[in-house]
């Protein structure tokens, strides 16, 4: 009887423990609406733009510098000599990655572009405008240093500011 006991305990675990297994695999993930996917890629996205200088201020490099170095790394990527008009469209394919983006052109001509485009990142910031310890004016102003570098990469001009919900932009051939 107590042999008989010896191979029937683990022979109930075993079959208990595959019961139990199975329930565990069972879990039901949350459905998630595309929407709400491209929301949290965008956010994704603004994240992967913050870290970087959130890496720079702790390792003591200034907001200028952080932007340089960024600014050098991205403007290899670009196509050269350009035109306002392929630097607009690298910059509006970037920029529509947000579900939230909007971009609208207010003047073009052969050797010069301006255009506006809101500002969905500032929903990352937050009330606080911080994220990471990266305020929304270093995020911007590091922005405005990379789109610089890869535009004299280009052998363009470009002039950038932050009016009310906007980021405007000017791109001219030099």
């Amino acid at each position: 009887m107590r042999y008989r006991n010896m191979f029937l305990v683990p022979l109930v675990v075993a079959v208990l423990t595959v019961f139990l297994a199975a329930q565990q695999a069972s879990v039901e993930l949350p459905k998630y609406t595309e929407q709400q996917r491209w929301n949290r890629a965008a956010t994704s996205a603004v994240l992967g733009n913050i870290m970087p200088i959130a890496l720079g201020k702790a390792k003591g490099m200034t907001i200028d510098e952080i932007g340089n170095w960024l600014g050098n790394q991205y403007a290899r990527t670009w196509n050269r000599p350009g035109t306002p008009r392929m630097l607009l469209n690298g910059l509006y394919w970037n920029f529509v990655c947000d579900p939230q983006g909007t971009l609208e052109v207010l003047s073009a001509s052969e050797n010069e572009i301006t255009f506006r485009g809101n500002r969905p990142y500032l929903a990352v910031f937050g009330d606080m405008r911080i994220s990471y310890g990266v305020t929304v004016e270093e995020y911007e102003k590091v922005g405005m240093i990379i789109d610089k570098a890869i535009a004299e990469w280009m052998g363009l001009a470009i002039e950038e500011k932050i009016e009310g919900p906007w980021w405007i932009t000017t791109i001219r051939k030099k």
